[in-house]
């Protein structure tokens, strides 16, 4: 394996050095293994360095100069930026260390990636027996499974020479591994065994693990659950975003991601300079070199983050909690644009602790999973595994992962002309890559990039609120957190809302072929499949406050949706999803401006847009919440309840209207969202107490592993004793035949020496003569 450094470089050479040993592989240096979790730590550091470099920038404005800074912030900013200064080098070798790295570990890392796009398959993944035949037509078009001649399934020739990895989001790879166990219990069938046989044979040819785009927002959503309720939504109503609510992947997930980013910059301005102020202009040290100056630096940084999460103040560690899962997040999601496997890789092993203590549990089986799968491969599968992780559509552009790649193929059908006949979408679809690829070439410009607003102008915004709040001013001051901490401080104005209306049509479906058809005879004893009507074998799982978990709110509100917005959106989209099960997508020239081109299409296509009526929602909430809000006018700001007016006494104006909390306020201009109270669970680590939860998660996944052998090792004795009774039975059968066979020609050879005696002694004259 390529992971190796030269035996004897410690950390701060491999990111501060040149480095020239990696330009050739046999250098004659003696190597040491790279684990992923140490290029993980080293990703870590250079994170900080960059965050000190990037304030390093940002203080040589104007704005920094006149603004009223404490004079050991600005000496520490004159200090570094000397030392930067007079070592432009550095910078560059902390910036290049990632891609540098990945390069040198993977000799094919520039090349660009060619892929085949198949048509889609035109069944519902989320109901079971259509999903199974998802999976054939999947087998069928990577050619794990053959035609004979009369047009049945047999085993590839190449099969057992052949391992495909699957990509795709939890509810899909969920479904995949349910099937096995169906397919599995009709080897008790008699007639079924040879066709059940090769179906799982095919079947553990593919390696199934769940992909980054869907994990990343579900880290996005983890965050959104622990710091929605008086944090998020109190910045949410200082920035006026109406579109923002308590789970990203309802809608506008661009929005939510936007903001956890903003709100995350804003306290590491504050926190970068709270660190200099406390530790004054001398925190670099007199040391021989700028890398031993840079490297104390950002060591004792780390050292200064860990203690704020563990401050008394309460205020101080909520934020720097906030900061620790938010950071890890977004570690992931700029992993993937330059395709750092290792990152990624370590970080969804370390966030088993965080799903299971948020309650997550398909995602907690689902990384068990993937654990057990990856760590099992060979060598040289897991190198390969790891170097084709991403895909790069064109030359030296970003990558992205492999369930992305599914995800803008469903968006491209979304732009085909509206069919409710959904055989002639299939059908349109084989040639929907090629007029996407002579639409560029006539069309170059047609996908221009979107350039976004710049972030400053809110970071600024938030940052004087948190400021005023004394995020990490005094974190050794005990202090409570409550839920009008931080609402105490915001300002909002009016907005305005919107609502999403769409309109409802049915699809024709499809009919199934003669192998499909032998495919539900043998698994599902029928011919045919069921109408549509909603999701086969799924229940709400224990997962956010409306009871959905994991994939099964995005995934199955896209089959929702699309069934019924069948002609305003896609006639295809009901089905479509499977596409991300069932197909290798594969289109050379997704690039960031096909991605940037409809964000709100790539809300549509994962299922994120809700159409729900955000004045239900707050009327349900506006009973037990009106309480509160009357008991903290009074004490946040210093509002009594007014007087209810008496019989026979003219009420006064301010009398009959109660004044409403500002909270209350703010959240009706932006469409009466309702306010949400904080989560105590903020105030605790989500790792520190996941790895409590997942202490015997070792010897439970082995307990639930041995029950799944049981009844796999059940059924597979039921077999092997019934072919081996129905042998024995054949063979006293045969027997019984053989003996009775013998005794009947014995019988026989007895008659005919009778009947020979007799006639022997039968004398025709005496007959006549006596007749």
């Amino acid at each position: 394996m390529r992971q190796k450094v030269p035996r004897g470089h410690s950390m701060k050479q491999l990111i501060f050095g040149e480095r020239s040993w990696m330009k050739d592989h046999e250098n004659g240096l003696q190597m040491r293994p790279f684990t992923p979790r140490e290029h993980l730590s080293a990703m870590q550091s250079i994170h900080r360095l960059q965050q000190l470099f990037y304030y390093n920038r940002w203080s040589a404005g104007d704005e920094f100069v006149t603004t009223d800074k404490h004079h050991n912030v600005v000496a520490a900013f004159v200090n570094l930026a000397f030392i930067l200064n007079e070592n432009e080098h550095l910078e560059k070798n902390v910036r290049e260390y990632q891609v540098d790295s990945l390069r040198y570990w993977n000799p094919t890392y520039d090349d660009n990636d060619r892929m085949m796009m198949f048509p889609i398959c035109p069944r519902d993944e989320m109901k079971n027996d259509e999903a199974m035949l998802a999976m054939i037509d999947m087998m069928d078009e990577l050619a794990i499974l053959d035609k004979d001649e009369h047009g049945n399934h047999v085993l590839s020739p190449t099969a057992m020479h052949r391992k495909i990895f699957q990509y795709g989001d939890v509810l899909s790879i969920r479904k995949w591994y349910s099937l096995r166990f169906y397919i599995l219990r009709k080897m008790t069938h008699i007639g079924r065994e040879e066709y059940v046989s090769m179906i799982l044979t095919a079947y553990d040819r593919f390696i199934m693990i769940h992909d980054y785009l869907h994990e990343n927002i579900h880290r996005l959503q983890v965050i959104y659950k622990l710091y929605y309720g008086g944090f998020i939504q109190a910045v949410q109503a200082l920035l006026k975003s109406k579109r923002i609510k308590m789970d990203p992947t309802k809608g506008a997930w661009k929005e939510h991601k936007a903001i956890v980013r903003k709100i995350y910059h804003a306290l590491e301005r504050l926190r970068i300079e709270l660190y200099f102020e406390v530790k004054g202009p001398n925190v670099m040290g007199d040391f021989d070199n700028a890398e031993e100056a840079l490297w104390h630096l950002q060591g004792d940084f780390k050292n200064y983050c860990d203690e704020l999460e563990h401050a008394p103040c309460l205020i101080t560690r909520m934020c720097a909690l906030f900061m620790k899962i938010t950071e890890t997040w977004i570690l992931c999601d700029n992993a993937v644009s330059p395709g750092d496997w290792a990152v990624l890789e370590v970080f969804g092993c370390d966030w088993i602790d965080v799903w299971a203590v948020t309650g997550k549990y398909q995602y907690t089986l689902e990384t068990n999973r993937r654990i057990e799968k990856l760590y099992q491969l060979a060598w040289h599968e897991l190198e390969y595994h790891r170097d084709g992780r991403f895909v790069m559509p064109k030359k030296k552009r970003r990558r992205i992962s492999y369930d992305h790649v599914c995800e803008q193929m469903n968006m491209s059908e979304k732009r085909l002309p509206s069919n409710p006949n959904f055989e002639e979408v299939v059908y349109r679809s084989r040639h929907l890559h090629v007029g996407q690829r002579a639409q560029e070439e006539i069309f170059p410009n047609i996908y221009r990039e979107r350039k976004g607003n710049s972030m400053a102008p809110d970071i600024n915004l938030i940052y004087t609120v948190f400021k005023e709040a004394g995020v990490f001013k005094t974190p050794n001051v005990m202090s409570e957190v409550n839920d009008n901490t931080f609402w105490k401080h915001v300002v909002t104005n009016e907005t305005a809302s919107s609502h999403i209306n769409s309109k409802h049509k049915s699809l024709v479906s499809v009919p199934i072929t003669p192998t499909e058809k032998t495919t539900l005879e043998f698994i599902w004893d029928k011919t045919e499949i069921n109408p549509c009507s909603g999701n086969d074998g799924h229940k709400l799982n224990d997962g956010d406050e409306n009871g959905n978990d994991d994939e099964y709110v995005s995934a199955s509100s896209l089959d929702k949706n699309s069934r019924q917005e069948a002609t305003t959106i896609d006639p295809s989209v009901g089905v479509a999803k499977s596409v991300a099960f069932s197909s290798v997508c594969s289109y050379e020239s997704f690039d960031d401006e096909v991605i940037e081109h409809d964000i709100k299409g790539m809300g549509d296509m994962l299922g994120m847009l809700d159409a729900v009526d955000d004045n239900i929602i707050a009327a349900k909430k506006d009973i037990e919440d009106r309480e509160i809000f009357e008991k903290s006018k009074e004490i946040v700001y210093g509002e009594s309840t007014p007087a209810r007016s008496t019989v026979g006494t003219p009420a006064t104006k301010t009398a009959q209207t109660p004044s409403t909390p500002a909270p209350e306020k703010a959240l009706k201009k932006l469409g009466n969202l309702t306010k949400y109270k904080l989560n105590r669970e903020c105030l605790l680590d989500p790792f520190e107490k996941g790895r409590r939860k997942t202490k015997n998660i070792k010897s439970e996944r082995k307990a639930e592993l041995a029950i799944l052998e049981r009844k796999t090792r059940l059924i597979w004795l039921s077999v092997e004793f019934f072919k081996e009774k129905r042998a024995n039975e054949n063979a006293s059968l045969r027997e019984n035949l053989a003996s009775k066979s013998s005794n009947e020609e014995a019988e026989y050879a007895e008659w005919e020496k009778a009947m020979d005696d007799a006639l022997a002694e039968y004398d025709y004259e005496e007959y006549m003569n006596n007749a």
